[in-house]
């Protein structure tokens, strides 16, 4: 695979570690149960980044944004951590106000960890609480309490840590206004700069998903959901976090660099198994994963070999399709002006005018060339999508 070299724009980077001490029964992400990570998976992302970086020719452009993410990735070592944000920053450029973000597990981090951490070169942590309430984290599967969780922010910023975000799943089984209300309350008191609300759902495959089937529990209906998914919005808009994403709640000046990375269609490279990667050239992009299992990943490397599953390159119809899906997710939108950079189309010509009339006004608003959800339709977007989609 060779790449054509775009060295004036900047670039993102994940890295995937696959262990955790508990696999949560409600979790479909590439993970498995295993409290520590092996020196052998380190050296394997830092020789995959090297690789990747010069077999793509991209060794030289400017990370804006590292991302570590798992799993849980801060079961890593602190030394471990060191050295593979070292070994990544010698390999590849750093944009000067670069985003560093690592996942966090209240459960398993304490002050001084987080304080090695922080001068490993992390900058940025996401803290997986998920919830304030005891009972709700044990049926989440959770290894922390709330006190934990609070304790762990409180850790967090004495660390030196100014940009957190916090993760909260929302519509549990029972769970009412008055109930989520408690949670965003208690988030809003600790003051992250960063909010990630996650609807929970039952994903294929998964434990949760098992329980729900044999009808241990039922799922919160459709109209609940949107009850509390408006009314989250509706209340942190009025304590400053602004709603830019489908799931993520931002004060000023504090969107997740990384993440519009893949909401807005820019570049970014996957280290780790099972992790995805994009590049919007050559063509209309080109994507490719890496093997699921990390034993495998680990022998692929050692046998001097990158560890891919697959590659996909896309026609120009499916870019601008899943630029519509992306976009959409969006506070922004879908903006004509991109439209006819990347692609010389205006924004009738990549969404349906007449499928459009037939979506509730209240769902969107469409003006100056630009099409975005409102509240009540950014729960609706990826169906949206489809429906308005050529």
């Amino acid at each position: 695979m060779s790449m054509s070299k775009k060295s004036e724009s900047d670039l993102g980077l994940y890295i995937h570690i696959p262990y955790c001490i508990k696999k949560c029964p409600y979790c479909a992400f590439n993970s498995f149960p295993r409290g520590y990570v092996n020196a052998g998976y380190v050296d394997s992302l830092i020789k995959e980044s090297r690789w990747a970086g010069d077999l793509l020719n991209i060794a030289g452009r400017p990370l804006e944004s590292l991302y570590l993410g798992g799993g849980t990735p801060s079961l890593l070592d602190p030394l471990s951590m060191e050295k593979l944000i070292n070994s990544i920053f010698s390999s590849y450029g750093r944009a000067r106000h670069c985003e560093v973000t690592l996942e966090v597990n209240p459960a398993t981090n304490g002050g001084e960890k987080l304080k090695a951490f922080r001068s490993a070169g992390i900058n940025r942590l996401s803290m997986g609480v998920q919830s304030f309430n005891d009972d709700n984290l044990k049926f989440l599967g959770r290894l922390h309490d709330a006190g934990e969780s609070e304790k762990a922010f409180s850790d967090a910023r004495g660390a030196g840590f100014d940009n957190i975000s916090m993760d909260i799943i929302f519509a549990l089984p029972g769970q009412d206004g008055k109930g989520l209300l408690k949670e965003l309350e208690k988030a809003a008191y600790l003051g992250p700069e960063h909010i990630s609300l996650y609807l929970l759902t039952m994903e294929e495959e998964t434990p949760m998903n098992e329980r729900a089937r044999k009808r241990e529990f039922f799922p919160a209906p459709d109209h609940v959901q949107e009850e509390l998914f408006l009314l989250a919005a509706d209340y942190l808009a009025g304590r400053g976090y602004s709603r830019y994403e489908t799931s993520n709640y931002a004060r000023e000046g504090y969107r997740s660099r990384h993440n519009m990375r893949y909401w807005q269609g820019g570049d970014y490279i996957g280290l780790g198994a099972g992790a995805h990667s994009y590049l919007s050239e050559p063509g209309w992009g080109i994507r490719w994963w890496n093997l699921r299992d990390a034993g495998e990943y680990e022998t692929r490397i050692k046998e001097g070999l990158m560890p891919l599953e697959s590659l996909e390159i896309l026609s120009r119809e499916e870019a601008v399709r899943e630029t519509v899906f992306t976009a959409l997710r969006t506070g922004e939108g879908l903006k004509e002006g991109f439209l006819r950079e990347r692609f010389g189309l205006s924004l009738y010509e990549v969404v349906s005018e007449d499928k459009l009339l037939h979506i509730p006004y209240e769902l969107y608003q469409a003006e100056g060339g630009n099409l975005s959800l409102t509240d009540r339709g950014a729960l609706l977007a990826d169906d949206i999508a489809e429906r308005i989609s050529l």
